[in-house]
């Protein structure tokens, strides 16, 4: 079933500026980064981490998809060089 989310899957939502999605498609873009969702995880789970908050890594990854089997995950962008 396409876009169906897991039980355990929540979607958070937030407005921002169309000036700053077009900067920050742009900054994707030229950083080679198609995944915008896992470079939102990253940054968040990041500045938690800078916080002082104890976030377990693997919260950073995108939760199974309803339907989809567990598969290798590919490493997130926070650890690119």
């Amino acid at each position: 079933m396409p876009n169906k989310r897991a039980p355990n899957q929540k979607l958070i939502a937030f407005p921002v500026d169309a000036e700053f999605e077009r900067s920050l498609e742009k900054c994707l873009h030229a950083c080679g980064i198609t995944n915008k969702s896992q470079f939102i995880r990253d940054a968040i789970y990041e500045k938690l981490s800078r916080l002082g908050m104890n976030v377990p890594a693997s919260l950073k990854e995108p939760p199974v998809r309803f339907g989809h089997h567990p598969q290798a995950r590919r490493r997130s962008h926070a650890s690119k060089p």
